[in-house]
């Protein structure tokens, strides 16, 4: 049976990575939620995807250019098919994990973003990260495309981790094995008819938003399938068609 991970939180229908849109997946009855992690200009981790304020804000600059406080001011854009009127703010990592607290059946995926690591270097972007999801580390999986930061984790704190790969290719599956992540995250664009290499690992796909692809893939032995749209993929429909 698929396990659904819900993309930025319910993001076809509200703002992604917003408080509104990973609640709205909790709604529905998704057990596990992506998000993003970048650092504010004085390094607090903010859930937000780009670097760039402008896709989702509208706004010009980038989040390392803006203070925390001045971030949590900064309304999301709304999605046409979001009906709630009330503005979204880009949210602290702090404030979206509280979820858990009333949410035991919950497990975070927790993307650490490149640009982050680029601007502030790995120990700068993890030492604030880990101070505020480790009492949260059994409900949470900290994920990234640079091992290097995955590693740094490792060697501080028992979280699970997540690799999501650039390529699929040999060179990346002996990396793979030689360090055995708990999971492996890809693009199924990239994937096409390719079995998923076997390992100590799940695998994980992004971005899929039609059942038909999800079942292709579970056949395939994908553990976990990413999408924007959680809410009509766990319908009664969509469950019929992936069990058929």
């Amino acid at each position: 049976m698929v396990k659904w991970v819900a993309h930025r939180g319910w993001s076809a229908r509200h703002p992604e990575n917003s408080l509104r849109a990973i609640q709205a997946s909790i709604d529905a009855g998704c057990r596990w939620v992506e998000f993003d992690v970048q650092l504010s200009g004085d390094a607090v981790p903010m859930v937000f995807h780009d670097a760039s304020l402008n896709r989702t804000t509208g706004l010009r600059g980038d989040i390392f250019d803006h203070s925390a406080m001045g971030l949590t001011r900064m309304p999301l854009k709304q999605q046409p098919s979001d009906l709630q009127a009330d503005k979204q703010f880009i949210p602290r990592l702090s404030d979206v994990l509280g979820l858990l607290q009333s949410n035991p059946q919950l497990t975070f995926f927790v993307e650490i973003k490149d640009e982050s690591l680029q601007v502030f270097d790995i120990e700068k972007t993890i030492n604030p990260l880990l101070e505020i999801i480790e009492p949260y580390k059994k409900q949470c999986v900290i994920i990234a495309f640079d091992w290097r930061a995955l590693a740094e984790v490792r060697q501080r704190c028992e979280f699970s981790v997540g690799w999501i790969l650039k390529s699929f290719d040999a060179e990346t599956r002996q990396l793979a094995e030689k360090h055995a992540p708990e999971y492996l995250i890809f693009n199924h664009l990239k994937l096409d008819h390719s079995e998923p290499w076997p390992g100590p690992w799940q695998w994980m796909l992004y971005e899929i938003n039609e059942a038909s692809t999800a079942a292709h893939f579970v056949r395939l032995g994908v553990d976990f399938i990413e999408t924007s749209d959680i809410g009509n993929m766990l319908s009664a429909d969509t469950t019929a068609e992936l069990s058929g």
